[in-house]
């Protein structure tokens, strides 16, 4: 609660409207600086809500204080091996801290 009391306007919109960056649907454009700013592209924010999370997909959530991956049950074996370096039968599941 500090937190919220404590915090900027502009950081307590986090808390209340997250950006939840679809990671399965990167465009070729996202991680670039962008041309005309040199602000690093992301990938369209998607409004947070149970009907916008795919079983098939991999999501990157940012509430401005924490970043959390939310992985599905389908996503591609491709996918988890590429961003954690094991399948998804390996990973740990839960907040993990490193």
């Amino acid at each position: 609660m500090n937190a919220v009391k404590c915090g900027s306007i502009d950081d307590n919109v986090y808390l209340i409207a997250p950006y939840l960056l679809p990671i399965h649907l990167l465009p070729e454009s996202a991680g670039q600086p962008d041309p005309k700013t040199g602000k690093i592209m992301l990938p369209p924010a998607l409004n947070l809500g149970s009907d916008r999370i795919e079983r098939t997909g991999v999501y990157l959530l940012d509430d401005g204080r924490e970043l959390v991956f939310y992985l599905g049950s389908g996503a591609s074996p491709d996918i988890c091996v590429q961003l954690f370096g094991k399948p998804y039968s390996e990973l740990q599941g839960g907040k993990v801290l490193t």
